[in-house]
């Protein structure tokens, strides 16, 4: 995981926070057993399930992009493309199911060149259907939403637990660099490699107090969503790890209600379309009869449409 997210920092030059959290919720995701398995194919002599997972170009170990004229299209543009990857982690189908014409047939061609993680369950690799988003032109907000992808780092340590080296030099650089105001009070994080797992948690808790108490206006404000949506990503974890977890839908419900009330306070200045995916993504503590299973699986791929706004393309 972390030598595909400081490659791809490289490339940009900036802190990758609302990436690397896609990619630890991927893992700690994977790693469990709430799976969104939604068809099922026999071979001959075997049966075989294939798990569907929406947007995956956060578990993309590498994801070429297409190349293609300028004059191929005017503005910006996406194409999606359904894939097929299987167990060794190789795209085996590629078809682009929406986007101009002029871009589909190159999107075809490279999506076939990506590569993934396995995904594993029940102790065994599984083939994976989803979708790879290629964002042409479109706004890249990642350096715009810094405090919100910190506001829930701090406040879920799980999701960082198996990356030892999630804060390293150049994703603390490029934190300061797009939140300055911070820099003194997350100077700690640079001790935080090698520490025991309370060490570390303790760290973590000591920093996230400071740094929320130092922003003010827009940041503090994105930090709140962040911490908000937090204990809603921790319900998702806890299913994903163990089957027999039972879901506690009144609060799931009540944090989500209390995150769509917050988002009705949001600055002038932020961003409209990461404004409209959270509301998206606080949609179903309106529901008056909750379904805990398609509630998990519609949180979580709201939370995939919302982090490929913010970072198109997994770019």
């Amino acid at each position: 995981m972390h030598n595909k997210t400081s490659r791809r920092s490289r490339q940009n030059g900036g802190s990758r926070i609302p990436y690397k959290i896609l990619t630890a919720l991927i893992f700690c995701l994977s790693a469990g057993s709430f799976s969104l398995v939604n068809a099922q194919t026999k071979a001959p002599g075997q049966a075989a399930k294939i798990v569907s997972k929406g947007i995956i170009n956060g578990a993309a170990i590498s994801l070429p992009k297409p190349q293609y004229p300028a004059s191929s299209v005017k503005g910006s543009a996406v194409v999606k493309v359904q894939v097929t990857i299987d167990e060794a982690g190789n795209v085996i189908y590629a078809k682009a199911i929406s986007g101009p014409a002029a871009l589909r047939r190159p999107s075809e061609k490279d999506a076939l060149q990506a590569k993934f993680q396995p995904t594993i369950q029940d102790g065994g690799p599984l083939k994976v259907s989803g979708v790879i988003s290629y964002n042409f032109g479109v706004h890249n907000y990642e350096h715009e939403v810094v405090a919100l992808g910190l506001g829930m780092v701090f406040n879920l340590p799980a999701m960082i637990a198996g990356d030892e080296d999630f804060f390293d030099n150049e994703t603390l650089a490029g934190m300061i660099k797009d939140v300055p105001v911070i820099a003194k009070e997350l100077a700690p994080l640079h001790l935080i490699k090698g520490q025991t797992p309370e060490d570390k948690a303790q760290t973590i808790a000591s920093v996230a107090a400071k740094v929320e108490a130092k922003l003010t206006g827009t940041l503090a404000w994105q930090y709140a969503v962040g911490k908000k949506i937090a204990p809603v990503m921790a319900e998702l974890i806890r299913a994903a790890k163990d089957e027999n977890y039972r879901l506690d839908e009144s609060s799931l419900r009540t944090e989500l209600l209390d995150l769509k009330e917050f988002l009705k306070t949001a600055p002038a200045d932020f961003p409209t379309p990461i404004l409209d995916k959270l509301k998206e993504f606080a949609e179903p503590g309106d529901k008056e009869h909750p379904d805990p299973e398609n509630d998990l699986k519609t949180i979580m791929s709201k939370f995939l449409e919302l982090f490929d706004t913010i970072l198109p393309g997994g770019k």
